[in-house]
């Protein structure tokens, strides 16, 4: 879940990450301060990628 501080909305709506949950038993969730026009450039969406590659 991403959300965007300017007015709280989520990239991903928690019902549905929740949903997600629960259905996927191996789901790994990585919350970001952040929104959906930086959360692709951000170091912290960089280090999940790669701690999910290793």
């Amino acid at each position: 879940m991403c959300s965007d501080s300017a007015d709280g909305a989520d990239v991903v709506p928690v019902a549905n990450r929740d949903a997600l949950r629960a259905t996927v038993s191996d789901l790994r969730v990585v919350e970001l301060a952040g929104n959906h026009f930086g959360v692709m450039t951000d170091a912290s969406t960089a280090e999940a990628v790669a701690d999910l590659l290793t």
